[in-house]
Parts: C-alpha cells; structure tokens; sequence
C-alpha cells in the first residue's frame, strides 16, 4: 500500500525557492510541489544546480511530491504546438531528476465532439508525452477541474493505457460546476495526484 506524501505548493508561499523550502519544513511538511515554469525552469537547471537541491530538500526532510509545469497553451492548440510538447517532456527529465513521477498541468479544454481536430492534437501530444514519460520515469497528471469526469473519461479512452494519471482538483471541480463524487467514479483509477485548497 503507498503512503500519503503531503505536499505543499512552494509557489504559494510567496518566496524565492529555497527560502520557500525552508519554510514547508518549518510548517511540518514532508512534501513541496515545485514549479518547474516559474521556480526551477529545466533550461536553467544544471547538474550543478539540481545536486544543490536536492542537497537542500535532503537536509530539510523534505521530498519533491509533484512538479507543476503550467504551461500557457493545452495540448490541443495548433499554435506553438511542438514547443509546447518538447517543454513538456523537458520537466518530465526534471521531475524525475528531482525525485518526484508526477508533473501536474492542465491539458486544455477536451472537446466533446472526438471528431474535433483539436481532440486529435490532443489525443497525439499526450500520446508523445505518454511515451516520453514511461521512458524518463515521470507521469504527467492531467487536472480535473475546468473539465470534469466525463471529458477526462473520454479522452483516457483514447489514450494508450496509462499514458497520462489525473490531478484531482475538488476546488476547481465544483468552482466548475462538476461532481466530485461523481468525478471520482468516472476517473478515479487514474488519479496520481490530489490537490487540496480552500
């Protein structure tokens, strides 16, 4: 059975990285999520620079639960498409390289209609992140919040197996109008990640 890592979100605290760090310690975590977009971007981080971290997050007690790499598109948008997806595989190197197999992000708005060419960008982007992360040893957990269950149900279905996990966000879910419950019914098995906020 796995354990429960609890993590907190170090972009939250409002501070420069290692500052932030020291402070999850102090607030009793044994988890951070970083932002590999704002705080760590895997362009800048050398080897240099991630033994120093992960030097840090050691002495601290401290273990990379996820990575978040917010991306300023989805994974269906035709524009800045390829860079999107190589940015992507990227953190997943960092993630794993941090000591974490999960990076959160939002794909996008799923489409309803599965014959909408935005529904095959995303279905191939996800697909090429999918393979990218089963050979880097990071997952990518797709949020559940703007879109709920039923739209993640369906693009799961398209996907290969386990391509992508889920991060479940309730706020965002019923902010959105979504069913938890329910949301956890339809995708439940796939969720890698939970979110919890007020």
């Amino acid at each position: 059975m796995q354990t429960l890592q609890i993590g907190v979100q170090t972009r939250s605290l409002g501070q420069p990285l290692k500052k932030a760090l020291r402070t999850a310690a102090q607030l009793g975590a044994n988890g951070v999520e970083i932002d590999l977009r704002t705080e760590l971007p895997p362009a800048e981080l050398s080897q240099t620079a991630l033994r120093e971290i992960r030097r840090l997050l050691e002495n601290l007690g401290l273990r990379v639960s996820a990575a978040a790499f917010p991306t300023r598109g989805g994974y269906g948008e035709a524009e800045n498409l390829d860079r999107r997806v190589q940015a992507t595989a990227q953190a997943l190197q960092a993630a794993y390289q941090l000591g974490t197999n999960v990076v959160v992000n939002r794909v996008g708005p799923i489409p309803e209609d599965t014959t909408d060419p935005a529904f095959g960008r995303l279905v191939e982007s996800l697909t090429l992140i999918g393979a990218t992360g089963e050979r880097v040893g990071a997952r990518l957990a797709a949020q559940a919040g703007a879109d709920g269950g039923a739209e993640l149900a369906t693009l799961l279905d398209a996907l290969p197996a386990e391509a992508i996990g889920v991060d479940l966000h309730p706020a965002s879910l019923i902010v959105n109008g979504h069913d938890v419950a329910e949301t956890i019914d339809q995708i439940g098995s796939s969720v890698v990640h939970v979110h919890a906020c007020d």
